[in-house]
């Protein structure tokens, strides 16, 4: 998450929410949903109607660089030329080939260039963890879908090529207890209470030579990939070891998501750096990396953040009331279903008008649970498993509550969504929820009294609301994995 326009290359200006774009696919919902035709101005401006003009009705201008690259003149006439088949293979039938009649007129040999290099293998290596080292993976290689045809892109879970006397669920343990460790960041001043997390530290450490099988060796030294790619630090001990023996000479590049740079992200076999902030690039270089091999994009996030996006449709299709303020709940962290349900109703009670956005994930005691709940007039539940649509539900809502993930605040970043942020653990989501209360566009809660508080607080007075707003919008980045791809597509070629 970026702090502002500098990172990354230029940015064209932004509106707020609004425009025109995407649809959500609920269509039953939709036919449930409020058609009261006011719109909720979270300026204290009154309500409006979806046909007038609104301080964030306008459409969103988005930076949309990158994007239709890969779809030039002569698209079908050129797949005849033997392009390599990467994950955003030209497709098209013989039957279209032969109605085209050859090469289009105009087609020049710069556009034909990229086919007729030999192809170029790039591997991405991400990690299933709770911290968000695979959702940067995911974003990059659905990015480079429209960026080079002749670049064949390969993503691998590193937690899917363990060694025998390693299973997944508990290195993603270990690796949660480490991401809560202030011990991964170096000595801290002395203000914390409890374990600093050493220990867990060591026994990763002492499982790092026996970690990874054959399988990654497959990927990374069998295949002869061109260029890797590292979302996560994991296998940058692994790749080391093999450059030692000799095995492997592809370019490394490092993708951190982040919010500071832990000793475990610096390595020789590693020659560029993509980092979220400013200060990162600073902490690199004072670790003796040379600066012109760190650059500055943001975390990755997935392009469809990048979309214009018609905010009243998407509410009217997920039956929300246009009228009312909107807020996104990740209950990730609060607890067990009793309790998330009681802090569901504690917030339910903060404003007399309120679009309640649940996303439950794998919970299915606390879909039906709230399913089953007694709605207070004028508030709207809505809840989730796995939103596919999630860059929509930020699109269209005011307020976040959510732990500080690095990712989710990454996602919420690319949405200019501001955040109430619930209970940030020590390690990776304390320093993540400092980032975004410095910037001005979060709060931190520590409890359902804090939380109820606060909440009440934003939506009973629409100037502190828009003071998070502005913070967000001044720090909105929904380009991220495009400038991201942008820099490791020169570094290959």
């Amino acid at each position: 998450m970026a702090d502002d326009a500098r990172s990354g290359g230029e940015r064209t200006p932004r509106r707020r929410r609004g425009g025109r774009g995407r649809k959500s696919a609920d269509k039953g919902q939709a036919e449930r949903g409020s058609s009261d035709g006011e719109r909720f101005d979270p300026d204290g401006g009154g309500g409006l109607t979806a046909e007038e003009p609104a301080e964030r009705g306008g459409g969103r201008s988005r930076d949309r660089r990158g994007r239709a690259r890969g779809r030039g003149r002569g698209a079908n006439d050129v797949a005849e030329l033997g392009a390599s088949s990467g994950i955003d293979a030209i497709e098209g039938s013989s039957g279209e080939r032969q109605r085209t009649g050859g090469l289009q007129p105009g087609l020049t040999l710069k556009d034909l260039l990229p086919f007729l290099r030999p192809p170029k293998t790039l591997v991405v290596l991400g990690a299933s963890t709770g911290s968000g080292h695979s959702r940067p993976a995911s974003a990059l290689a659905e990015a480079f879908k429209g960026v080079d045809r002749n670049l064949v892109v390969r993503q691998h879970d590193v937690l899917e090529l363990l060694g025998k006397d390693h299973d997944a669920a508990s290195v993603r343990a270990l690796l949660e207890e480490v991401a809560r460790s202030p011990a991964l960041y170096g000595d801290s001043f002395e203000t914390h209470d409890g374990s600093d997390g050493s220990d867990a530290l060591a026994k990763l450490d002492q499982a790092m030579d026996s970690l990874f099988s054959k399988k990654l060796d497959q990927v990374v030294v069998d295949k002869r990939p061109d260029h890797v790619i590292c979302t996560h630090w994991l296998p940058l001990r692994h790749l080391e070891a093999l450059k030692e023996e000799g095995r492997f000479t592809a370019n490394v590049t490092a993708v951190i998501p982040d919010p500071d740079i832990c000793a475990r992200w610096t390595s020789d076999v590693v020659a560029n750096y993509l980092v979220a902030e400013d200060d990162l690039k600073a902490r690199l270089q004072s670790e003796g990396i040379d600066p012109s091999n760190v650059t500055v994009t943001g975390t990755p996030v997935s392009p469809a953040f990048a979309e214009v996006l018609d905010r009243d449709a998407v509410m009217r299709e997920a039956g929300l009331k246009l009228s009312a303020p909107t807020v996104l709940l990740r209950p990730d962290g609060i607890g067990d279903t009793e309790r998330v349900v009681l802090v569901v109703k504690s917030m339910l009670e903060a404003a007399k008008a309120l679009n309640l956005v649940v996303l439950a994930g794998k919970n299915q005691e606390l879909n039906d649970a709230l399913d089953g709940l007694d709605v207070p007039a004028g508030r709207v539940v809505k809840t989730y498993g796995f939103a596919q649509n999630i860059h929509e539900l930020m699109g269209v809502s005011d307020l976040l509550v959510s732990r500080a993930s690095p990712h989710t605040m990454a996602e919420a970043a690319a949405a200019g969504l501001p955040a109430l942020m619930l209970r940030p653990s020590p390690g990776a989501e304390e320093r993540m929820a400092d980032r975004v209360e410095r910037a001005g566009c979060g709060r931190k809660a520590y409890g359902e009294r804090d939380l109820g508080f606060l909440l009440g607080e934003l939506l009973g007075n629409p100037r502190y609301l828009r003071e998070l707003r502005d913070g967000a919008e001044k720090r909105r980045r929904s380009d991220t994995a495009h400038v991201a791809v942008e820099r490791i597509t020169k570094i290959v070629k």
